[in-house]
């Protein structure tokens, strides 16, 4: 992968990150969106469960989020390899997270889905940046 096309890839996972971050960083949408996720997981009768969110619990996927969000457009503006070599890292590690809640938390197998983009952009990111600094 060349730089110019790492630092592409970089800019659209970041933009990918602020636009899936909008379903989670408003309050008044996270209900919505964890209805949704709850829907699709009875839709196709998957193993585990959605759950319920008290507020102080929602605080802090608001936060998480808007955290998120920040990193994305730091990303999508200023797509430096480090920046995608971290995000990747961050990435395999949320797929862990995620996977480790789906098998021993009885969290819905619907985060699944998520993880097998978060592997997919977080092994893209890392491998790509790992052949650039081998050219360097």
């Amino acid at each position: 992968m060349t730089a110019t096309r790492y630092r592409r890839f970089v800019r659209a996972t970041g933009y990918y990150d602020a636009g899936l971050m909008l379903l989670f960083v408003l309050p008044g949408v996270v209900p919505w969106t964890l209805g949704l996720i709850a829907r699709i997981d009875a839709l196709l009768s998957l193993p585990g469960q959605v759950g319920s969110f008290e507020p102080f619990a929602l605080f802090f996927v608001n936060m998480m989020a808007a955290i998120t969000m920040a990193w994305a457009v730091a990303r999508a503006h200023d797509p430096k390899p480090a920046y995608g070599f971290w995000d990747g890292v961050t990435r395999l590690l949320i797929t862990a997270l995620m996977i480790y809640y789906v098998a021993f938390l009885n969290v819905t197998a619907v985060l699944l889905a998520f993880a097998a983009v978060e592997v997919l952009l977080g092994s893209i990111q890392v491998k790509g940046y790992v052949e650039l600094a081998r050219r360097s």
